[in-house]
């Protein structure tokens, strides 16, 4: 089998030639992974005689392959996918190594790769998951994570009832100059049936608004230590604690029944520090209105 580089622009006379000339018995296959580029494989036992006997075949390969690559080829060479450096050498790993340009659709990085990478999960909005990014590695000293090189981007669909119908992850990868290929990826979620993932579809409900209660308790911890910047941890802790306490039978409704009741507590509360700016949900936003918003989900 003859493998014919990747990087290698083909015009569509030079296509036709090479098939026009190539014996029936030839099986070959090409993909297309970027316009006007093709990576050809062609099956045929005797191929290096049949080009040296073969003067139009010798012909068409040497008119396909002698000419430079266009500049966006050459510029496209630059920018490989980062993943492709971590696969090693592995027999088993067959052709996947020899093209680092075409989308790695069929790398699997959990178990493929010759290091683990470190996974960091973004925060979620309203219980749901927005991405996961996986880097090279993970300083847990300083906290940095260094060298991105791939991510998962969620979004969730419900029906009107609220059930979970469609969970889309869609898996992209990283390229050598540090920019993410939005126009390539791979989605890893998927649908959910209403009768046969009916037991999952109501669980989901109810881990999701878990997650939002559970998700709240340290911001509201950072607020209340900066508006107590004197006041000791362990009475900004329960300060915390005395306010979920206060509304612990409005938060189990909400997580359990979906009830809306903590959203009327949390309005007519009147603590002062429910006032305090909170700057990760955006400039002028204060606490109350960031609680409110992530418990006003409509199911």
């Amino acid at each position: 089998m003859i493998d014919i580089p990747a990087l290698y622009e083909f015009t569509y006379e030079e296509d036709r030639a090479i098939r026009r000339n190539l014996p029936q018995t030839s099986t070959f296959c090409y993909e297309s992974v970027w316009g006007g580029k093709s990576h050809w494989y062609i099956k045929q036992p005797k191929i290096d005689s049949l080009i040296e006997q073969n003067v139009d075949l010798r012909t068409a390969f040497q008119l396909a392959f002698k000419k430079p690559m266009s500049e966006t080829l050459l510029e496209k060479q630059k920018h490989h996918y980062k993943i492709y450096e971590f696969l090693g050498d592995s027999p088993n790993l067959g052709d996947l190594t020899d093209n680092p340009w075409r989308f790695p659709y069929d790398i699997d990085f959990t178990f493929m790769l010759t290091q683990k990478l470190a996974k960091r999960t973004l925060p979620k909005v309203q219980g749901k998951p927005t991405s996961t990014e996986y880097y090279q590695s993970y300083d847990p000293v300083t906290g940095v994570y260094d060298n991105i090189i791939a991510r998962v981007d969620f979004d969730l669909t419900y029906d009107v009832l609220g059930f979970i119908t469609k969970k889309e992850a869609l898996l992209k990868f990283y390229k050598s100059d540090g920019s993410v290929d939005h126009t390539r990826f791979k989605d890893i979620g998927r649908s959910y049936d209403a009768i046969y993932d009916a037991e999952y579809r109501i669980k989901e409900g109810v881990l999701r608004r878990q997650s939002i209660v559970d998700n709240l308790q340290l911001p509201i911890l950072g607020v209340l230590q900066a508006v107590f910047p004197d006041t000791p941890m362990t009475a900004v802790v329960q300060l915390g604690r005395d306010f979920l306490d206060r509304y612990e039978r409005e938060f189990d409704l909400f997580i359990k029944a979906s009830k809306k009741d903590i959203i009327e507590m949390i309005t007519s509360a009147p603590d002062t520090w429910l006032e305090a700016p909170f700057p990760p949900a955006g400039p002028g936003v204060t606490v109350r209105q960031y609680l409110i918003f992530e418990l006003s989900i409509s199911y």
